[in-house]
């Protein structure tokens, strides 16, 4: 597909199933919605990890740090 005499070849098929799949395709986007770090985590879990387990509040994010990386977020900086 990299040489230009194959993808010339080859373009107008490319185009037709494009235009075929079109539709589909934008359905499909619209179906699938973006998920936040919340969402994914709750869903993958059962829990919202923002909730505290000890007092039942909702939590706040100011500093992510990770054992390789160190500080990855810091809400102060």
């Amino acid at each position: 597909m990299q040489a230009t005499k194959t993808f010339a070849k080859v373009k107008v098929a490319i185009q037709a199933a494009l235009a075929k799949v079109e539709g589909v395709v934008k359905g499909a986007v619209q179906i699938i919605a973006r998920f936040t770090y919340r969402q994914r985590y709750e869903q993958s879990t059962g829990r919202d990890p923002l909730v505290c387990p000890h007092g039942q509040s909702e939590m706040g994010i100011w500093r992510i740090w990770h054992p390789t990386y160190g500080v990855i977020y810091d809400e102060g900086k």
